[in-house]
């Protein structure tokens, strides 16, 4: 097939980077692939007896997975879905190490789901990155991805201009066992790397995880190569996390649904587990409200998002309702990313690990104090931890500034490894996200999708359980690929009237656009608008962007004027700074808030018009597998009615409403100076959409002091005259966007007047006349007999 060819959504090329990594990932795992010895079922039962109530013995996985770990095979892989009971069998397996002299060492993608692992099972654990980096990797992001090299004992380390000397936080030894929980967020550069440390320690590597759930930011693939490599290779099949037994069963065939997506989607809704709402706006408020109820009944609920934006939503929501209810302390507050406040009471989650105070990226807290600062010192903020209430931190008002937001919902990556009593999914999320957020709660898990009924939450549901194989090596790539090809060539089933013969092509239940002539025109022009409406909401997302960085900027400002001002530092025109600035930051807020209202708008209709350009596809398949013979037969047939339709229905020619330039002679002349005044407006849009991005470029990059007159006037008159440039270039927009308009009319009338020419010549030629005659009247000359029978033919 020519790549021409090939549908824009398959995939069916790979970086080379991207070749060379599992190229090598598979070597270094072959490498490793060492034969041992596993633990005998009896010795694992009777350790694990020691250890575990009497009523919660481990499954027949639990005990091969557990006398895996803890055998000699230098490469263990552990696969199961959520709520398997990997973290029980840990403890077992390290028991059964601690016997033998061996250690178990947790590292995991992140620190916090490293800690609450280490914690739970009772082992060393760490970061995956932090065990790298004390081994002497380091990496750095390139215009082709992360860069990744290795340092040698001896050799300047770029970081700290010292000489590296060696892994000392992490020194293992021969027999370790390195297990990577929530392995399958391990990417492919981070896994080779791990592969090499395991090979230099003599240690052997344990990936538990389950590659269906919350993929890495790299590349995928690393979990599912390296069970293909591995010597004792264990999946875990029973759940233990659910109360209800049904929905355990139900889990399991939702982790993998394969060809049975329907039947899947349907239990789902049928069993309760599914919540339909009527807009996104509906979706954010019942979840916002979900939380609420939960709280008060003492239930903790996880809220899974499909973006960070969604999240952020659903946390000023629920921000919102606390305050009403009056659940916060309001009498002081301090400042987080993005423009958030956070009262005593608020749930928090921090973004960055930081060692001096403690705190890890992704944990969750509770504000449980904020002691301002004297004499223009920082505040002290008491966090509790949201799992353990025993467990709090002292930070100060710059780190959560910089790194923290609210967490009343979060995305996949930010739940994942999470168990909490209830979960809620919002629309919008990937089959991992699906999967992950419904698999969180032990007595209850449900998704929201935006719909008007249960049939519209099935097939939503079914499009966010559709993923794509991992791909482990690179005859999996070309397999994905072929799949992929498959796909968008397989056929759409034929519908049948009761079970016999096909539907017809006018059997509007059936084939909703059975009738349509022209489908292909249709088609193009859908798409043509969804590309219009794509580049609007990513313009709207930059305008966003750059609004909310100023947002954050001014309010910076303002913050640093309040602290020199409480210092007694603010005077002369500094006092005039600071409502100019809060006139801002409110015109700021304002403008962002109207904007992402009207993207959420358009993201609204661009669903619907994905919706419908799948359904004019499922009909151009039908007619594909319908064969030629039939097709030409409906072909003719669709012609046949449109033209009796059509010539019966077109309107008369002075018909303002529905044919509006019906009554235009010169429409040829009408349609060209149409066409050369679009494309001036056109190139004018771009010149302005070129110089606002320059301004916008300038503001971004500007560090605005107050010591620097020059160059703070500058920015301020930048940020002044941006809003009204924008004015003028949406007026311009909005122009174009009439033009464009007008010249589709202009299409549409002469179309008209061709199916008229073709199937009606009298009435036509009528229409040419009656038109020459109206401008007669109306003053304008009238056109010679030969222009006349031109315009009769369009």
């Amino acid at each position: 097939m020519d790549i021409a060819d090939v549908p824009g959504h398959v995939k069916h090329q790979m970086a080379t980077r991207t070749v060379s990594t599992k190229i090598a990932l598979a070597d270094a795992f072959d490498q490793l692939a060492t034969p041992g010895e596993t633990v005998p079922a009896q010795t694992v039962s009777e350790v694990a007896s020691e250890m575990l109530p009497a009523d919660r013995p481990l499954d027949a996985g639990q005990i091969a997975a557990a006398g895996a770990i803890g055998g000699s095979d230098r490469l263990v892989t552990v696969t199961g879905p959520a709520g398997a009971g990997k973290t029980t069998m840990l403890r077992v397996a390290k028991s059964l190490l601690d016997n033998q002299g061996r250690r178990l060492v947790i590292v995991a993608p992140t620190k916090k789901a490293a800690s609450v692992a280490g914690r739970e099972v009772g082992a060393e654990s760490s970061s995956l990155h932090a065990l790298l980096h004390d081994w002497g990797f380091r990496w750095s992001d390139s215009s082709n991805g992360q860069v990744w090299t290795r340092l040698v004992p001896g050799q300047t380390d770029p970081e700290t201009g010292h000489a590296y000397g060696g892994p000392h936080h992490f020194a293992l030894r021969r027999g370790d066992r390195i297990v990577v929980d929530e392995a399958g967020m391990v990417d492919l550069n981070a896994a080779q790397a791990l592969a090499s440390v395991a090979k230099d320690a003599d240690a052997g590597i344990a990936m538990v995880g389950d590659h269906l759930q919350a993929l890495p930011v790299g590349h995928s693939g690393a979990m599912s190569l390296m069970r293909t490599r591995s010597t004792a290779a264990v999946e875990l099949c029973a759940v233990h996390r659910f109360k209800d037994p049904a929905w355990a069963d139900l889990s399991l065939r939702l982790r993998n649904p394969g060809d049975d997506l329907d039947a899947v989607a349907y239990q789902i809704v049928e069993d309760g587990h599914a919540v339909v709402v009527a807009t996104e706006v509906d979706a954010h408020r019942h979840m916002a409200d979900a939380w609420m109820e939960s709280a008060g009944q003492g239930k903790r609920l996880a809220i899974v998002t499909a973006t960070h934006e969604d999240a952020q939503i659903v946390n000023d929501l629920v921000q919102a309702r606390r305050l009403a209810a009056e659940q916060l302390d309001t009498t002081s507050a301090v400042g987080l990313q993005n423009g958030q406040v956070a009262y005593v009471g608020d749930v928090i989650q921090t973004r960055r690990n930081d060692r001096n105070m403690n705190v890890e990226n992704r944990q969750q807290w509770v504000v449980q104090s904020i002691s301002a600062g004297q004499d223009g010192a920082s505040s002290s903020i008491t966090l509790v931890s949201l799992e353990d209430s025993g467990v709090s931190r002292v930070v100060d008002d710059f780190y959560l500034a910089e790194h923290s937001h609210l967490s009343y919902a979060s995305t996949v990556h930010g739940i994942q490894g999470e168990t909490t009593d209830r979960s809620l999914v919002g629309p919008g999320v990937d089959a991992a996200g699906l999967y992950v957020g419904l698999t969180r709660g032990r007595e209850h898990n449900a998704a929201v999708v935006i719909g008007d009924g249960n049939a519209a939450a099935r097939e939503q549901l079914m499009q966010a359980m559709q993923r794509g194989a991992i791909e482990a090596t690179l005859d999996d790539s070309q397999s994905a690929a072929r799949r992929d090809l498959a796909h968008a060539a397989r056929q759409a089933q034929i519908p049948t009237v009761d079970g016999k013969k096909y539907a017809p092509w006018h059997d509007k239940t059936a084939r909703p656009f059975g009738d349509l002539v022209n489908i292909d025109h249709l088609l193009t022009e859908a798409a043509d608008q969804e590309k219009s409406l794509f580049e609007q909401i990513a313009r709207l997302s930059d305008k966003i962007a750059i609004d909310q960085a100023a947002l954050n900027e001014a309010q910076l400002r303002l913050a640093a004027w309040d602290a020199r001002k409480h210092a007694s530092k603010v005077g002369g025109g500094a006092q005039a700074e600071a409502p100019l600035l809060m006139s801002t930051i409110d015109a700021l807020q304002e403008r962002t808030h109207t904007m992402r209202t009207e993207r959420n708008e358009l993201a609204q209709s661009y669903r619907a018009l994905t919706q419908r350009m799948s359904a004019l596809h499922r009909e151009v398949s039908i007619r594909k597998r319908l064969g030629n013979q039939v097709s030409a037969y409906e072909d003719d047939a669709r012609r046949r009615r449109q033209n009796h339709n059509d010539v019966e229905t077109v309107p008369a020619w002075n018909d303002q409403k529905l044919r509006p330039l019906g009554h235009v002679a010169a429409l040829r002349a009408k349609q060209l100076s149409t066409a050369a005044e679009l494309a001036r407006i056109t190139a004018d849009a771009e010149q302005r959409a070129s110089a606002i991005a320059a301004v916008q470029e300038t503001l971004r990059r500007s560090k605005v002091s107050a010591d620097e007159a020059i160059d703070r006037a500058q920015w301020e008159r930048a940020a002044r005259l941006l809003p009204h440039a924008q004015v003028a270039y949406d007026r311009v927009v909005q122009r174009r966007s009439e033009l464009t308009q007008l010249m589709r009319t202009i299409d549409v009338e002469i179309s008209i007047r061709e199916q008229l020419h073709r199937e009606s010549p009298t009435r036509s030629r009528q229409e040419a006349l009656d038109r020459s005659s109206q401008a007669s009247k109306t003053g304008t000359p009238r056109l010679p007999q030969h222009e006349v029978d031109s315009i009769s033919t369009g």
